[in-house]
């Protein structure tokens, strides 16, 4: 037998590096180059232009609904100058007030506004998300290495380059990618700390907690997840090292997590602060402030309504009702300037929109959704191979195969893989269960942060099965990783609209709405089919903030159309385009809706990047 060399090991180890980094190249190319025929989705407007005012002039009055930290960083490339806003104009002097008038303000400042390059703003915004989309591929990659070995880091950069719903909402100016870059951060810290505690390892938990809480709002869902694997860790019968200490006592360990906890809670604290500039005005002016109490009155009447569907509250029962424990938070903050009220206001109005919001499964409606949404969005969306992926990696842990999943160094030591385990499990259990009790049934994008979990576990599986069972896993591996690779090229660049080939072959139109088809993307396209058909009179009722005239559009508003007021329906033969989303009924009138059903039962003349159905209608 000849030895094999020393540097054989370090030589492998550097060619996964770089088969990682090269997967996560493709993975950016991929991305960024399907949205370059794409419009500016529902709410990447109102981000970018929200963005650029808070960073620029120091205003949050306009994007509440979301804590700015990453906003900073999406109006890096932005000057004072690249966009021209009428301070005095009432859609801007009025939102304190009326914050729905944020969705009118955006499309006005970047559509409607003579030399402003809308487009060009929200473009160059998308470019900057790419390297947080990366950074979480490469993380992810590092927790899978660390977890299982390089096999199960290739792996885990695999599934995610090739993962459809990643490549959608990676490049978008959205919090969705990054706040599951956050969640993976806080879960990599937590299984480190776990095994040792360390000061490199304290601050970055603390760090990403801060994060947490000023990324995303449901980044706060993040802390029952962070406390409960602290005290497992510290309830465990297994010394836990803490610096130059081994810690034995219960007590000692539990004295340890309180501290954790603290430390944590005052970082999050501070860089809440420090993000709003460590003002509590929302704006400039210290006089001004923005209407808490109208989500407070919006949330007693959706809670109302949805113990009462089909009629409004009365007097009484709105007299009678009382705010939950979180905006009466609110409330005594604001009071007693605990917190930046900007950062109050937000989490009053997302608080509101968790109550009650049209959505759409299966062909129903519901306006407090289903327990079984997203699971069923999962199964819809996510690529077959993964699918298939994750049975099989059950299917090995059921069989004993990944029994013993190794550790950092420490693949035989018992408390290292019980650690590995409750936090690959802890994190699904918790989270997956708020989901399943949650009334917001808008998209899978907020199931994103589960993904990469399930990659490691998918990784790790691997990895151990490749050791046990060489030839075979190799060659399902390869047959999955083609799979992937294949149903991932076909569908660019529409990956929003993304459904695995099942689904797919069910209807798209039948199974999903909103974010998880159309968000108003494809715009372009239909300017090109109206180039390509200038003759042909065109009706639109489009789903999105982007104006159609932005694009070269020339079209007669139908009822439901988001932009500028409609018109009544023609009488002449023309083509109606309309966006899945307003076909399918979703936010709009029961009687429009029973319309657009009626067309939804007729074949279409078109339908461009499944989203924009093209109708020829008679004289009505």
């Amino acid at each position: 037998m000849h030895d094999v060399p020393a540097t054989a090991p370090v030589a492998r180890s550097r060619w996964v590096a770089a088969a990682c980094a090269g997967l996560l190249l493709i993975y950016a190319c991929l991305a960024f180059t399907a949205t370059l025929n794409k419009c500016a989705t529902y709410d990447e407007p109102l981000h970018a232009a929200g963005a650029w005012m808070l960073s620029r002039h120091g205003d949050f009055r306009a994007n509440p609904e979301d804590p700015p930290l990453w906003q900073y960083w999406v109006a890096l490339p932005h000057g004072r100058s690249d966009l021209y806003h009428d301070f005095n104009h009432p859609l801007w002097t009025n939102l304190p007030n009326e914050i729905w008038l944020h969705w009118e303000w955006c499309t006005r400042l970047l559509f409607q506004t003579e030399g402003n390059n809308g487009a060009g703003i929200i473009q160059a915004s998308r470019f900057m998300m790419l390297p947080i989309a990366v950074a979480l591929g490469g993380l992810l990659a590092l927790f899978a290495w660390k977890l299982a070995g390089p096999l199960a880091a290739l792996a885990a950069a695999f599934l995610f380059s090739f993962d459809a719903n990643f490549l959608a909402h990676g490049p978008l100016v959205k919090n969705d990618v990054p706040i599951a870059f956050v969640a993976l951060g806080i879960l990599y810290s937590l299984w480190l700390l776990g095994q040792r505690l360390t000061p490199g390892r304290l601050i970055a938990l603390a760090v990403f907690c801060g994060l947490a809480a000023t990324t995303k709002f449901s980044g706060l869902s993040l802390a029952p997840i962070v406390l409960a694997l602290l005290i497992l860790r510290a309830v465990l019968p297994f010394p836990w090292p803490v610096l130059r200490w081994t810690l034995d006592s219960l007590l000692r360990r539990a004295a340890v997590v309180v501290a954790v906890v603290l430390l944590c809670g005052a970082v999050v604290y501070a860089m809440i602060w420090a993000s709003y500039r460590f003002r509590f005005a929302p704006t400039p002016d210290p006089s001004i402030r923005l209407n808490t109490q109208l989500f407070i009155d919006s949330a007693g009447r959706q809670s109302i309504a949805a113990r009462h569907p089909g009629r409004p509250a009365t007097d009484a029962e709105l007299a009678a009702w009382q705010p939950p424990l979180l905006l009466r938070f609110v409330q005594f903050s604001e009071k007693h300037r605990l917190f930046p009220q900007a950062w109050t206001n937000g989490l009053a109005y997302v608080h509101l929109s968790t109550l009650a919001r049209q959505t759409y499964l299966l062909g129903e409606h519901s306006v407090t959704g289903w327990w079984y949404y997203f699971p069923l969005a999962m199964l819809f969306k996510t690529p077959l191979a993964t699918l298939l992926a994750l049975v099989g990696a059950g299917a090995a842990l059921a069989a004993g195969w990944a029994r013993r999943i190794p550790g950092t160094g420490t693949a035989g030591d018992p408390a290292t893989r019980l650690w590995t385990v409750l936090c690959l499990t802890v994190p699904i259990l918790i989270y997956g269960g708020m989901a399943l009790s949650s009334n917001l049934n808008l998209g899978l994008r907020h199931m994103l942060p589960l993904y990469p979990i399930l990659f490691l576990f998918i990784a790790a599986a691997f990895a151990r099965a490749v050791g046990r069972w060489t030839r075979p896993t190799a060659i399902t591996a390869a047959i999955l990783a083609l799979g992937l690779a294949v149903e991932t090229l076909a569908a660019f660049p529409h990956y929003i609209a993304f459904f695995n080939a099942p689904a797919a072959y069910v209807g798209r139109l039948h199974l999903l709405s909103d974010s998880n088809l159309d968000w108003g993307q494809d715009l372009p396209l239909l300017a090109r089919w109206q180039r390509q058909n200038p003759s042909r009179p065109l009706h639109l009722c489009y789903f999105g903030t982007v104006d159609p005239a932005y694009y070269g559009i020339n079209y007669v508003a139908l009822p439901g159309h988001e932009i500028g007021p409609a018109k009544p329906l023609p009488n002449y033969p023309a083509v109606w385009a309309i966006s899945a989303t307003k076909l399918q009924g979703v936010y709009v009138q029961p009687e429009l809706r029973q319309l657009y059903d009626q067309l939804r039962q007729r074949e279409p003349l078109a339908v461009l990047g499944h989203t924009i159905y093209l109708y020829e209608v008679p004289p009505r």
